[in-house]
């Protein structure tokens, strides 16, 4: 679920992290999180950037056995 080696520079202290976007805790915690924004700021924005995405690497996304590709390719 998490690998060491996301985002880091400047605005960043300490290791970072990315997480595989597929895992359900994962996509459960964004959908979560995504609903609650929606529910409290929803009406007065126009949208959301999720800034640092191009750190999801291809392994990141469906790694061998994972839930979203449960055979190894």
């Amino acid at each position: 679920m998490l690998r060491w080696g996301g985002w880091s520079g400047p605005d960043t202290k300490g290791k970072s992290y990315a997480q595989n976007p597929l895992h359900p805790d994962v996509y459960g915690f964004y959908k979560t999180y995504m609903q609650a924004l929606l529910g409290e700021v929803g009406k007065e924005v126009d949208g959301f950037i999720w800034d640092e995405t191009f750190q999801v690497l291809g392994g990141d996304l469906a790694p061998p056995r994972s839930p979203a590709m449960p055979t190894a390719p």
